[in-house]
């Protein structure tokens, strides 16, 4: 069996409540959650407390339902590493607003007093259908498999004036 059809059977198990399929899916994906996390570093201090294996790290806890115990319904690895860029990209606007808010005395409101949006919220967000049943999770995975292939300038540029995926 493929490495691929490995990755999505354990996400189906995951998303079936297998909670032992997170411990046999990390293996598989640790690679490719690590390289990713790499990126989000590369215009980043060379100081920063957040490293990317930590990064990593939590990131899989908030994917597999570590903490809530609800685990995200990730149909593709693709899929998956759509939604673990989104949760990394989320925790590091997260770690950098309290930084900034532990300078100041205070933590989780902007100082124009609106509350910050949760990881949580984030990836719930992400899995929400639009009214044409793609998510926004979706959508990212068709655009970075758009700009690894050899896709339509139509294509690429992904979007109508109307918002709605073009094909």
């Amino acid at each position: 069996m493929g490495h691929r059809t490995d990755v999505t059977m354990l996400l189906n198990e995951l998303s079936g409540g297998d909670a032992s399929a997170a411990d046999r899916l990390l293996p598989m994906l640790y690679t490719e959650l690590r390289a990713l996390a790499g990126s989000f570093f590369k215009n980043e201090r060379r100081d920063h407390t957040l490293q990317p294996t930590a990064l990593v790290n939590e990131a899989y806890i908030k994917l597999v339902g570590g903490e809530s115990g609800d685990p995200v319904h990730a149909t593709s690895r693709a899929h998956f590493m759509a939604l673990a860029a989104k949760v990394m990209r989320q925790l590091l606007i997260d770690h950098a607003r309290a930084k900034r808010a532990q300078k100041r005395g205070g933590f989780g409101e902007a100082g124009d007093g609106q509350k910050r949006e949760r990881v949580s919220d984030t990836i719930a967000l992400a899995q929400t259908p639009s009214p044409d049943g793609r998510t926004e999770a979706d959508v990212s995975t068709w655009r970075t498999q758009c700009r690894s292939s050899r896709c339509s300038t139509r294509a690429r540029l992904g979007w109508s004036s109307s918002s709605s995926l073009v094909a």
